[in-house]
């Protein structure tokens, strides 16, 4: 990362968003706030830049669920058929007896994978849900 001008500004954080900032940063070797925010900031930024473009991205969706609830994987693997143009590979983990994980690997045109992310998010019964996803050429 290239340090050009400067920019100051002031962050609020609740006591616990503080505290486990402070911890985890210190656990990372991390002994600068400022870097560390920097560090959170590009993260940020690489994250969801992918959103706004209107070219190809490709990475993963990264979804826990409560299988036990009613008709949840129906749904998913309905949604999943809708998207096969996107959907390169998915994988199914079962982390518990009630929680299942789920790795769709997608690849194709942005606005089309925000479209399966924002179906997915929908869902009743998605404990958790995650996507990595980098624009190419």
């Amino acid at each position: 990362m290239k340090m050009g001008k400067v920019k100051k500004f002031s962050v609020s954080f609740s006591q616990e968003l503080f505290k486990d900032f402070e911890v985890v940063s210190k656990e990372l070797g991390i002994k600068n706030r400022s870097r560390a925010l920097q560090s959170a900031a590009n993260l940020f930024i690489a994250m969801n830049r992918w959103q706004f473009t209107s070219g190809n991205v490709a990475g993963v969706i990264l979804l826990l669920y409560d299988h036990e609830e009613s008709g949840l994987e129906e749904t998913l693997t309905d949604v999943q058929h809708d998207h096969m143009d996107i959907i390169v590979s998915a994988l199914h983990i079962h982390v518990t007896r009630k929680e299942c994980l789920l790795v769709i690997a997608v690849k194709g045109e942005a606005r089309k994978i925000k479209m399966l992310y924002e179906k997915i998010a929908n869902l009743r019964g998605i404990k958790q849900l995650q996507y990595s996803i980098t624009p190419f050429t």
